[in-house]
């Protein structure tokens, strides 16, 4: 400022503000000085205001002035009118001696000692304030300049990577295109275009004239086509489990009438039916065919069996035969479908009360131009109800008509021991469910399941003839036909013909 204000060189200027305190233009002096009075109580009140941000319990009341700035005259008054605070100047230590001969120099120089009075203390960690007072752009200065080395060193080092990343390329772009490898990559090139042919003639030849998309369907035509036939066997093995006896095995209505009705160990079966259940998957989700990925969602029927017993303890007498064989079934190889054991069970059962014969009373006439209404005559109650499929509406009731339907009747089998009453029988209703195998564990090439042995049809043997004999041995006669359940077989004559 005193530069600026007097036109002097820096030294002489430095030497009139240490004499100001004794020149005759000590006013002028101060007024030249003014504007850096001014920044310097700029600069100490942002000092207090983030020592007091620091610590807010502090309560500032003095200011000690340090530095050869305080020989400015009229700084110390300026300073304690702008900041409301008593101004003190450091004059004298009360803990250092200085020698006589020095004495008056070291007093005129104690606020020039006194910053580097208290470095010391600090650096010796002895101070008993501590803060930074220095601002915070100053700090990020001071922290960025030295840093500014490593910054530099890094930047160094990516260059000389990215440098040296771009003579590896070239070098290795220049062999790439040597004579030697170009002669091989047009070799490569050959193979490739011919490889690359014959797979598109291999995929126009397969998506034009494969069969073996068609061979795999007309394969899967097959599956499951044995579901009902295993289905109808273990129906059959079930009512063996129920250990008939042998008359009834037999099927020798003479012998069976001997045995009282509510013996006999015996069942007719009047329908069967069953009900598809799958949960649908997820859309564009293929169904799989393997065992480990079947099980969670195979698709299932649920079988119902209705029939009469006249068993006298039905339910015992059903669900220790027939319903125990259907559980105990179990995983078995060779067979389309497994066995939920926990769905066999007896849904219903009752008591039949009517006394009437099951043949029931005479169909009715058959009107002109209708079907065939009502129960066929003798039949079984639950057997082929409704009108007779395919009948003509023209020329009903003719003479060769009649004639052909009554010699369709004598085909049909008679119920067992239709004179018989039921009242005392009982109906019941059975259901299970069986869960279909993966189509790879149902293939028809899977061994077959075996068949069930069939039942003795009496307790003797037929006597063996003698080697020595020379009259041939008499024929055995052929085993009756089972009958089925609820009908008696009917021998044709020539009058069915």
């Amino acid at each position: 400022a005193l530069v600026r204000s007097f036109k002097l060189s820096f030294s002489k200027a430095e030497k009139l503000k240490r004499e100001a305190a004794t020149s005759k233009y000590a006013r002028q002096i101060f007024q030249a000085m003014r504007p850096v009075f001014v920044d310097l109580v700029q600069e100490v009140q942002k000092s207090l205001g983030y020592y007091q941000s620091l610590n807010r319990d502090a309560d500032l009341t003095q200011l000690l002035g340090l530095g050869s700035t305080f020989r400015l005259p009229g700084l110390q008054t300026f300073l304690k009118q702008q900041l409301q605070m008593d101004i003190e100047r450091l004059d004298t230590f009360q803990k250092i001696a200085v020698d006589d001969r020095k004495a008056a120099t070291f007093a005129e120089n104690v606020p020039v000692f006194s910053p580097a009075y208290g470095l010391a203390l600090a650096g010796l960690g002895l101070e008993k304030v501590s803060c930074n007072l220095l601002p915070m752009p100053v700090i990020r200065r001071q922290v960025w300049k030295a840093k500014q080395p490593w910054f530099m060193g890094a930047a160094a080092m990516g260059v000389g990577g990215a440098v040296l990343a771009y003579t590896s390329v070239m070098l290795a772009r220049g062999q790439y295109n040597s004579s030697e490898n170009l002669s091989r990559r047009n070799q490569v090139a050959a193979i490739l275009a011919n490889s690359e042919k014959a797979y598109n003639d291999w995929k126009r030849v397969e998506q034009q004239n494969d069969p073996r998309g068609r061979i795999g369907n007309i394969n899967r035509v097959l599956d499951y086509r044995d579901v009902w036939p295993v289905m109808m066997r273990d129906i059959d093995r079930a009512i063996a489990a129920m250990e008939p006896q042998p008359a009834v095995a037999a099927g020798d209505l003479a012998e069976i009438a001997k045995i009282p009705r509510e013996k006999r160990r015996m069942i007719f079966i009047e329908s069967l039916t069953s009900t598809y259940e799958y949960t649908p998957r997820e859309p564009g989700k293929l169904a799989p065919t393997d065992d480990a990925g079947w099980k969670d969602n195979a698709p299932s029927f649920r079988v119902r069996l209705t029939g009469v017993t006249p068993f006298e303890d039905a339910s015992a007498f059903i669900d220790n035969g027939f319903n125990k064989y259907l559980r105990n079934t179990g995983e078995r190889a060779g067979f389309p479908y497994h066995i939920d054991s926990k769905s066999v069970s007896i849904v219903s059962i009752s008591r039949i009360t009517e006394v009437t014969p099951p043949g029931g009373p005479a169909a009715p006439a058959r009107p002109a131009g209708g079907g065939f209404p009502g129960a066929f005559p003798g039949a079984a109650p639950g057997g082929f109800p409704g009108a007779f499929p395919g009948a003509a509406p023209g020329g009903v009731g003719s003479p060769a008509q009649q004639t052909v339907e009554t010699a369709f009747l004598k085909l049909l089998p008679k119920p067992l021991l239709s004179t018989e009453p039921r009242a005392g029988d009982t109906r019941f209703v059975i259901e299970w469910k069986i869960q279909l195998k993966a189509p790879g564990s149902a293939r028809l090439n899977a061994a077959p399941p075996a068949e069930p042995p069939a039942p003795a049809e009496s307790s003797e043997s037929p006597a063996p003839v003698p080697a020595e004999s020379s009259e041939s041995p008499a024929p055995v006669p052929a085993p009756a036909p089972v009958p089925v359940p609820g009908a008696t077989a009917h021998q044709p004559t020539e009058s069915d013909a």
